[in-house]
């Protein structure tokens, strides 16, 4: 298999971040399964030459499997029960800031009486 080397650059072309994030993924998951604990993205750049950017794509091409927070990055099949419950509360909360902001661009875009019919 050759390896090629993608540029900044060829990571802002959508086709490609489709190509390439897989491989983070499946790269980012065969280090978290060894070490089985949180993991920075330092650390994801200093053991495999992951850059955040390589990184967060590997996150969401993981589908799921992989948790991240403050700690760094964990398989979701190693978090202990309050960590998963910790990680479950804060993707709920993110969720309703994603909401919230949302209803707020639209009551700033279309005006109060569409954010109330919004609501109901």
């Amino acid at each position: 298999m050759i390896a090629i080397q993608r540029t900044f650059e060829d990571l802002s072309q959508k086709e490609i971040r489709k190509c390439v994030a897989p491989s983070y993924a499946r790269r980012m998951i065969a280090l978290l399964a060894v070490r089985r604990c949180w993991t920075t993205r330092r650390e994801f750049r200093e053991m495999i030459g992951l850059d955040d950017r390589q990184v967060r794509l590997g996150r969401e091409a993981a589908h799921g499997r992989i948790a991240y927070g403050q700690n760094g990055l964990k398989l979701i099949r190693d978090l202990t029960l309050n960590e998963y419950r910790e990680y479950e509360a804060r993707l709920e909360k993110d969720v309703q800031s994603a909401v919230n902001r949302k209803l707020e661009a639209v009551r700033r875009y279309h005006g109060k009486k569409t954010m109330e019919s919004l609501t109901v």
